[in-house]
């Protein structure tokens, strides 16, 4: 406690040329003084019950995941299209995501999709009024085409028509 922490300094009887050194007396000895010695409560040292914590403690997720926790996003279920909307344009994710809900976040200029916690696609953000990947489109596409039909090339040509609107 902090009336431990004034006596250690006090029976030092010493006197330090300047702020300086005195913090630097606090951060080195002190310090190291107090983690080392055991607490009055568990009766072991505070450094050995850190070693013991970060045995359970995991790695943290990955930069985009923990940045979602902190921005705002929107939970909306995907129709047929494939498409949901963001800020006045639509963009595509996968046919696994067909009727399902993902969660949508804007982390910068960029549009991270998830499902059940999982990454299942990123976009740009974009002024064009549909924005889909190619391999989006060609997987909703492939399940309204007859067989035979040549669906990257039709793929291709939508998606030019898209781009114009």
């Amino acid at each position: 406690n902090s009336n431990k922490f004034v006596n250690r300094l006090k029976s030092m009887n010493r006197i330090f040329k300047d702020e300086y050194e005195l913090i630097k007396y606090i951060e080195e000895r002190l310090v190291s003084d107090a983690n080392t010695q055991p607490n009055s409560a568990t009766r072991i040292p505070p450094t050995a019950l850190l070693k013991k914590e970060k045995e359970y403690l995991g790695p943290l997720p990955n930069n985009v995941l923990m940045e979602s926790y902190l921005q705002e996003h929107k939970r909306t279920k995907i129709d047929s299209t494939l498409l949901f909307y963001w800020k006045k344009s639509r963009y595509s994710v996968p046919a696994s995501c067909l009727n399902k809900f993902v969660d949508v976040y804007q982390i910068e200029d960029s549009i991270y999709v998830y499902q059940n916690k999982q990454l299942v696609t990123k976009h740009n953000i974009s002024q064009c009024p549909v924005n889909y990947h190619k391999e989006h489109y060609i997987e909703g596409l492939s399940s309204n085409v007859k067989t035979g039909t040549n669906i990257e090339k039709m793929a291709e040509e939508n998606l030019k028509r898209l781009k114009g609107l």
